[in-house]
């Protein structure tokens, strides 16, 4: 069998376990929670930091890719790792900016993307936002890191990101069974 056709095979199966756990993520939440207040506020307030980083985000991990390998190609892969390591670190610093502001202001982030939320549901949501504002440090680093295993071809790996992710979310949904639903976030 070819590299080509193992790493197909092994992506696809990471691909599908990730897949099936996020499922499961979703059954989970749902039997736990239902459809009620902490669902709709624990979802609304998870995609806050996803939206934000699609907006940003994307960018630069589109022109990383293609910068990365020319400076690879004619200053060498070292200088390519110190462009790297350049880019975790203004990632980093204005994620955190970006974190801290959207804790500051998540009442106002929770009225645009939660139109309709009153009373205990929104301030409920502002509450899960708070926490869950900081995901887009993570969500943004790990974009970025995922666009060097794609550079490298480890490709397995990147398939592979989601799947600790979803085992998370799950142990969370169910610690909160035991500790409250403010550990859900």
């Amino acid at each position: 069998m070819s590299k080509v056709a193992k790493t197909t095979f092994y992506l696809m199966i990471v691909t599908s376990i990730a897949k099936v756990l996020g499922m499961g993520r979703e059954l989970v939440l749902s039997s736990v929670y239902g459809t009620g207040l902490y669902t709709e506020a624990y979802l609304t307030s998870m995609n806050i930091p996803n939206v934000i980083f699609a907006a940003v985000g994307t960018a630069i991990v589109t022109t990383f890719i293609p910068m990365y390998q020319e400076i690879s190609s004619n200053q060498g892969e070292d200088r390519a790792l110190k462009f790297l390591n350049n880019v975790l670190n203004i990632v980093l610093l204005v994620c955190v900016v970006i974190a801290i502001l959207g804790m500051m202001f998540s009442k106002g982030l929770v009225k645009i993307f939660a139109i309709g939320f009153e009373g205990e549901r929104f301030l409920l949501t502002v509450k899960f936002t708070r926490i869950l504002i900081f995901g887009i440090i993570f969500i943004s680093i790990s974009s970025v890191m995922s666009a060097f295993l794609q550079i490298k071809n480890k490709f397995v790996a990147v398939g592979f990101g989601s799947v600790p992710y979803n085992i998370v979310i799950i142990v969370s949904i169910y610690l909160s069974t035991v500790l409250g639903p403010y550990t859900l976030p």
